[in-house]
């Protein structure tokens, strides 16, 4: 199991992403399995709801990103990124989509493309890519307004994007390959390689702590 994510409108469901391919839905006061998603060829790296719940989103290293209708099942669009997807994340507002992209042919390249939704379609388009990381781009989480975007990478930084401009506003050093970020309210948590969660500040960039204990 490489993911997992709480339904937003039922803190009772959970999903989770596997290397068997499959999305999983459970119920976490019985711990039944309620559904199973297939559809990716390759293991499911990222799974995330959208904030009003109605929607799921799944990144693979099959190369795409699926949107589904959780409460049914079926398949709503596919994007095909043509490189490895390693995390995404809903924007608050629910119409766009970041995601961690991560090619590794050649001198590779590593960034974060943000989708959004097309107005008179409703499929999701590149807005921008995001670069500037030099290794896989592991974790990606929207600041609380959404006008802000952080991406964590094995180069052991944390970036701090203007989602709206692309420009890289600010870099946090880690000292170890990041795993996994989440930005709650005006704090940014990472956690790192070396077994540590590091805690800033995600206005001035300030590490306010490094908790130890894995």
């Amino acid at each position: 199991m490489n993911c997992i994510a709480f339904k937003p409108d039922n803190p009772n469901i959970v999903v989770s992403g596997s290397d068997d391919k499959t999305i999983k839905t459970w119920d976490i006061t019985s711990g039944s399995c309620l559904s199973t998603l297939t559809g990716h060829q390759s293991a499911v790296s990222s799974v995330h709801f959208s904030p009003d719940g109605k929607r799921l989103v799944s990144g693979s290293w099959d190369n795409t990103v699926m949107v589904w209708d959780p409460s049914t099942g079926e398949q709503l669009c596919q994007l095909n990124v043509d490189v490895t997807v390693d995390s995404i994340d809903f924007a608050p507002c629910g119409n766009k989509l970041a995601v961690a992209c991560n090619n590794f042919s050649g001198n590779g390249s590593y960034s974060v493309k943000i989708f959004s939704k097309e107005g008179s379609t409703g499929n999701l388009v590149c807005q921008s890519t995001l670069s500037g990381h030099s290794q896989l781009v592991s974790a990606v989480s929207w600041s609380p307004d959404g006008t802000k975007l952080a991406s964590g990478s094995y180069d052991e930084t944390v970036r701090i994007w203007d989602s709206a401009s692309g420009e890289q506003l600010c870099s946090l050093s880690c000292d170890s390959p990041v795993l996994s970020i989440d930005w709650h309210e005006n704090r940014i948590v990472a956690g790192c390689h070396d077994g540590t969660i590091k805690v800033f500040d995600a206005q001035s960039g300030d590490r306010l702590s490094t908790v130890r204990g894995h």
